[in-house]
């Protein structure tokens, strides 16, 4: 030890011993301060090296280094602040490794008077704190490090300092303190303070000094605590005030006296002035439970630990106090800014539960919250309305906990809650995403597979998509799962269902809303524990009786008639989620329910909103997955018959609403071909309802829409099972000249023929090339077309394109251009069956040439391409049909003709983009149909050649038509066109012995 210490001292001495020469020499004007100031950090540098080696370092040696740096101290007003800085740092040394808990009482008062006025600058005037935040920081530092040194001193204690001469000093000492805290120059020198504070009141043992202090730090920290907009206190510093005024509530207000026993007789036993101060500081509580909603948790965790010391040391003392402090702790747990919320709320709960006052206190504030819960969703103030429910939240889940009775607050919970959702939902305008009409009728929206079918319940909010409603909700149903488990979920459920009856608008749906939130937890749970155990039904019995009401109601909200517009679709949307609901909770024995809930679902699936029709498909799939189908197209082709009867129930019954088309149209496209044989009689039915309202010609285009669908999905079904081109059948072939091979042929079956009969007349001579004659015919095609039995889907199509033809004539145009695509693609289903087929191009030909008339010119296009492709389906069975229609369709090509030629010449032409060009490419291919697949006579040979001649060149399909037709006249044509255009003859071909004369005209 001994040997340590000298090794210790010799290493200080040099140090030392050049301080106090310097400092000499400073006082005579012989150096500088900046010499001062090196010898300090020499010594400062010597101390931090001996951190290490204590053993040495004693009480001794302490007084040593002390000594140079009293002159420092003394002359502190002319030496830098750097110098007393540094001097600070190594009086700190000296206190935490050299003195340690050793210091006498003498040099203690010392130091407390020279550090109490280095702190503050001054020892007369406190409140002024004229000290820099390097000095104020350092000075702070060295008193904590005192004071906390006097917790295990043998020589002196602050008790030793609360003799009269010296409260003086102490309370100099204090003031100081609270002057750095509220007015410290910096953020350091306030956090430093607050924890001298905090050790000054850990380490004094006299109750009373603290008593007699108490009102003057507890204004001081209220300085700090209540918020204020003109100084923002950094958060580590509220945190230490909260820290300080905590141990000093603990210690000052607490029940319990010395020995830990709590005094009998309640109030009647507690000192009066006691209980006068608590009075104040409620008051002051009042500002410090401010700091709730501060945004630092540090703060807020400072706050909590607040509140549980006063409730749990200091209940009787601060009894005015006690639901103030219930309430802020309630709030700090409930924000989730604060980390291990459920520690602390089980803290709360064990406060509560060791006195029954606290939780009358607890229910009088729940009760509060519960009549402004209106009233502040009313607000503006969207912050608050998160805050107030959470609360609630908190309140329900902690009396819950202790299984305290609140059933008296049951009904005005439900009544406050409903209150407060429907004023929401009132202020939430509701999403409408309109579609575009044609994006009615597509097949796009429902999955085919089973693949994303959602396993859970969440679905797409339906109201405001705006960021504070969804957290406001998003509260609410956290309030609701924390009812649900306690007594106000049978009083919340009997007002509901009550509410959903009054078939009020906002109201009914709000009460829906909560029904639907107050079961979905339930039923998830329930599916839970029916995986791994297998309860009695009456555990869940309350519940489940409680959905099943709810689902009938919404069933009859999802049966009601959907065609005012002007209803709000968030009703039938929440409708639909109970519905998953049901589906969830009973699993295959939903498959009954069906019958009632699967067309108002699917019938959605037509709504005019996107965000109604996704929670239609959302509600389908899950539907599907709980009655244990692989995929929603499964659920409707099994159940396709409540489906189908459904539909033909409004047909017949003359609904001209838009939902059954649309429903249909759904059917469709999710299901496929596998539906087509099962719509038989909704065909006759819509055919019936066209017959009654045809005057409605959105109703009746939607029908043809739904017809068109039909045709497309059989069609496909009947065309899957041909690979042979429907081209090949009826086009015709090109000129073929005879070769030699074929002549000799011919001749050697000839004179096989003369030999075996004699008496058979001569031979016919060799095919002319004449276009009437049979080397001009049909290709053949290996296995000709079979007669295929008509079948259901056959019959339909049929019935569909024979029927149609009588709406060609109506008055909307936009009709009569879908009804000629409709018979254009059921004459390419039906065509396999020529026996069916002929028959009917026959019935439907006259209202579809007329068509070609048309003034509308997408119309008469339509017709165009329409007669086009009966040509190509039907062949040779046109032939007399088009040389009767022939004079009036050449009339047509020659009027568009000119119409086509005069606005191309125009000034401002338009050249193919023209009315009369769009019709007229049409009318060509329609020409170039005529040539390809009918027979034709001579003189429309010649017509279709005049029409057609002048675009050989610049039309390779025209070209290649006309010379299947003639090609000597194409080649004479194109000759002609040469010659007039004055291009060059072509070079005649050179052979040995023969001379090719030039070909002009």
């Amino acid at each position: 030890m001994e040997d340590a210490r000298a090794k210790v001292f010799h290493k200080l001495k040099p140090a030392c011993v050049a301080l106090s020469q310097v400092a000499l020499q400073h006082k005579a004007k012989k150096v500088s301060a900046k010499e001062v100031v090196k010898a300090i950090d020499n010594l400062v540098e010597q101390l931090e090296s001996l951190k290490a080696e204590e053993s040495g370092f004693d009480k001794r040696l302490a007084d040593y280094v002390f000594f140079p740096l009293s002159y420092i101290f003394r002359n502190s007003t002319v030496l830098p602040q750097r110098a007393v800085e540094r001097s600070l740092k190594c009086l700190q040394i000296l206190i935490t490794c050299g003195w340690k808990a050793q210091v006498e009482p003498e040099l203690l008062r010392q130091l407390l008077i020279l550090l109490s006025y280095l702190a503050s600058g001054s020892m007369v005037n406190v409140e002024r704190l004229d000290v820099g935040e390097e000095i104020g920081t350092a000075a702070f530092e060295c008193l904590h490090c005192l004071l906390q040194s006097s917790t295990t001193s043998t020589l002196w204690s602050l008790e030793s300092l609360s003799h009269e001469e010296n409260m003086p000093l102490k309370g100099h000492l204090v003031t100081v303190i609270l002057g750095g805290i509220t007015k410290g120059p910096s953020s350091k020198v306030q956090l430093v303070a607050t924890q001298t504070l905090n050790a000054l009141i850990s380490v004094e043992t006299n109750e009373r000094v603290l008593e007699n202090f108490t009102p003057g730090v507890v204004s001081s920290l209220l300085k700090v605590l209540k918020p204020s907009s003109e100084s923002r206190r950094a958060y580590r510093v509220l945190e230490g005030c909260l820290d300080s005024m905590t141990k000093l509530i603990s210690i000052v207000f607490r029940d319990c006296n010395n020995s830990g026993s709590f005094p009998s007789g309640g109030l009647s036993n507690i000192n009066p002035s006691k209980l006068d101060m608590g009075g104040r500081i409620y008051e002051a509580l009042l500002s410090v439970v401010q700091l709730r909603y501060h945004d630092r948790a540090e703060v807020q965790e400072a706050l909590f630990r607040l509140c549980m010391k006063a409730l749990q040391d200091c209940r009787t003392s601060l009894s005015q106090s006690a639901s103030l402090m219930i309430e802020t702790a309630i709030i700090v747990c409930s924000q989730g800014i604060v980390t291990d919320t459920a520690t602390k709320s089980s803290a709360i709960q064990n406060v509560i539960g060791a006195d029954h006052i606290l939780s009358d206190v607890l229910k009088r504030s729940l009760y509060a919250w519960v009549v402004a819960l209106p009233r502040a969703i009313r607000s503006k103030n969207d912050v608050n309305k998160q805050r107030i429910i959470a609360q609630i939240s908190s309140a329900i889940e902690i009396l819950h906990g202790l299984d305290v009775n609140y059933n008296l607050l049951d009904d005005a919970i439900a009544l406050n809650i409903q209150e407060s959702v429907t004023t929401i939902i009132s202020a939430c305008s509701p999403k409408v995403v309109d579609a575009a009409a044609k994006d009615l009728f597509t097949g796009t929206m429902i999955p085919q597979t089973a693949q994303n079918t959602r396993n859970t319940l969440n679905f797409t909010s339906i109201f405001s998509g705006d960021r504070n409603v969804d957290g406001i909700l998003y509260g609410i149903e956290k309030l609701l799962k924390s009812i649900k488990c306690s007594g106000s979920a049978k009083a919340l459920e009997r007002r509901l269902i009550e509410s959903i009856s009054k078939k009020s608008s906002n109201s009914t749906m709000a009460s829906l809303w909560l029904a639907s939130k107050l079961l979905t937890d339930v039923t998830l749970e329930r599916n839970k524990v029916d995986t791994y155990l297998d309860l009695p039904t009456s555990v869940h019995h309350t519940q489940h009786d409680f959905l099943d009401v709810v689902y009938c109601l919404c069933i009859d909200v999802l049966s009601a008639p959907t065609g005012d517009d002007s209803a709000d679709w968030r009703l039938e949307g929440i409708a639909l989620e109970v519905v998953v609901l049901q589906s969830c909770q009973k699993k295959q024995d939903f498959r009954p329910e069906l019958v009632d809930a699967l067309y108002p679902v699917v019938e959605r699936l037509g709504s005019k909103n996107a965000l109604l029709r996704q929670h239609a498909t959302s509600c389908i799939d899950v539907m599907s997955k709980a009655c244990g189908y692989a995929s929603s197209s499964e659920l409707l082709i099994q159940n396709v018959d409540y489906l189908v009867n459904a539909v033909a129930l409004r047909f017949n019954t003359f609904d001209i609403s838009p939902q059954a088309p649309q429903v249909l149209l759904m059917m469709i496209s999710l299901c496929g071909p596998a539906l087509i044989p099962y719509l038989d009689d909704i065909v006759e039915s819509v055919f019936s309802a066209l017959a009654c309202f045809h005057g409605y010609p959105r109703l009746v285009e939607s029908l043809f829409i739904v017809l068109g669908a039909i045709v497309d999905e059989g069609g496909s079904l009947r065309a899957s099972t041909f690979e042979a081109p429907l081209d090949l059948v009826h086009q015709k072939a090109g000129y073929r000249y005879t070769s030699l091979l074929e002549v000799a042929n011919v001749l050697k079956e000839m004179r096989a023929q003369s030999r075996t009969a004699a008496s058979m007349e001569a031979a016919e001579s060799p095919p002319s090339t004449s276009r009437s004659d049979s080397t001009v015919g049909s290709i053949s095609v290996t296995g000709a077309m079979e007669s295929i039995a008509p079948t259901k889907t056959y019959e339909m199509i049929k019935s569909i394109a024979r029927l149609g033809q009588h709406y060609l004539t109506h008055d909307s145009s936009n009709l009569r251009t879908r009804l000629l695509q409709l018979t254009s693609r059921a004459c390419t289903a039906l065509c396999r069956n020529e026996d069916e087929f002929l028959p009917l191009i026959n019935d439907i030909w006259p209202m579809v040439v007329k068509r070609l008339y048309d003034p509308e010119p997408f119309v008469s296009m339509a017709a165009a391409d329409t007669v086009s492709q009966i040509l190509r389906l039907a062949g040779d069975f046109m032939s007399s049909r088009m040389e009767t229609e022939w004079p009036d369709i050449r009339i047509l090509y020659w009027q568009v003709h000119k119409r086509m030629v005069a606005e191309k010449r125009g000034i401002n032409g338009r050249g193919m983009f023209t009315t009369a060009h769009q019709i007229w490419v049409p009318l060509v291919k329609l020409m170039i149909s005529v040539v390809n697949f009918a027979r034709i006579d001579a003189n429309m040979e010649d017509d279709i050649m005049d029409m057609l001649s002048g675009y050989i060149n610049s039309r390779s399909d025209v070209r290649e038509a006309l010379t299947v037709m003639n090609a000597d006249a194409v080649w004479l044509e194109v000759e002609r066109l040469r010659q007039h255009g004055g291009q060059t003859a072509p070079t005649p071909p050179c052979l040995e012995d023969f001379i090719f004369e030039s070909a002009c005209l």
